[in-house]
């Protein structure tokens, strides 16, 4: 009896080494490490603007949320790096044309010249607009820089004569659809003038328009003796503000606003400005929009 058990310990010991011995056999020790890209957490192309997968588009598609960002990341806006330990600050994407380190917040990371300055306050304004256009035939690009820089009418237009500009990227309903984008006249578009009732006919944006129009607007034109122009947004070769739109004759290019014989405010045969307005004249075409609605009351 005991010879038999000693024999089947004998047995079992050496079919339990064969196993081992065999299954060592075939241990490889040829596994290839995966990419480091099958490690990441986000898609490919997360950094790329070309690419479908852009994080801007991912935070446009999420309402501009960035709850989940701040998990790895740290802290919105500045994103210091969190437990991820990777910060859109040191990462090297969010830098101007000089390399210079931007916020996040910079008003030009979501819409206008993203490579440009933080300081460039032209390129806070499209192109580009939110949604990558940059053709001046897009609704968000349109007429903005023609606005902001001016021309031999005026100065410039700022930002808050059209829109509610934030005073920070999460101030409320600034990332909301009708938030920052949706067009709310200023002061100056809304200038009451002497025959015309504002309250009545106030400006108006109208999107639906075959081309996006801005309508009722002193800027173009809705004052005393004025030809109330109502310009399209996406034309921007010059058309929509020659000489002649806001009053006189556009088809002539005439500057002169109509006369009593004709059924407006001023004297017939009276062809300098500064004869009834006292101001030099390139100085109240340059001024006009800016400084100047009271002297064409």
């Amino acid at each position: 009896m005991k010879t038999t058990s000693v024999y089947l310990n004998f047995l079992f010991c050496m079919i339990t080494g064969l196993l081992i011995i065999t299954g060592c056999s075939e241990v490889r020790d040829d596994f290839t490490m995966p990419a480091e890209a099958e490690f990441k957490v986000h898609p490919q192309g997360f950094e790329n603007p070309q690419s479908e997968n852009f994080h801007g588009t991912a935070l446009k598609g999420a309402n501009w949320n960035w709850t989940s960002c701040q998990e790895c990341h740290g802290e919105a806006p500045m994103f210091t790096g969190g437990k991820s330990r990777v910060s859109c600050a040191s990462a090297g994407c969010h830098v101007d044309r000089e390399g210079k380190t931007k916020s996040v917040a910079t008003c030009n990371t979501c819409h206008g010249d993203f490579r440009a300055a933080a300081t460039d306050f032209y390129s806070f304004a499209p192109p580009r607009d939110l949604n990558k256009n940059t053709q001046t035939t897009a609704r968000g690009v349109g007429a903005h820089q023609v606005h902001l820089r001016g021309n031999v009418f005026t100065v410039g237009i700022e930002c808050n004569e059209c829109h509610k500009v934030p005073s920070a990227v999460f101030e409320e309903n600034h990332l909301e659809p009708s938030g920052a984008n949706k067009v709310r006249f200023g002061t100056l578009s809304s200038t009451q003038t002497r025959l015309v009732d504002m309250d009545a006919n106030p400006p108006r944006y109208n999107p639906d328009a075959v081309g996006p129009t801005c309508e009722n607007t002193y800027c173009h034109g809705n004052f005393s003796g004025g030809n109330n122009f109502t310009p399209v947004w996406t034309i921007v070769d010059g058309s929509q503000a020659r000489c002649g739109t806001c009053h006189g004759n556009p088809e002539t290019g005439n500057p002169l606003p109509t006369t009593t014989q004709e059924g407006g405010p001023h004297v017939p045969g009276i062809f300098d400005c500064q004869i009834c307005h006292w101001v030099d004249l390139i100085n109240l075409l340059r001024a006009a929009w800016k400084t100047g609605p009271l002297l064409l009351k």
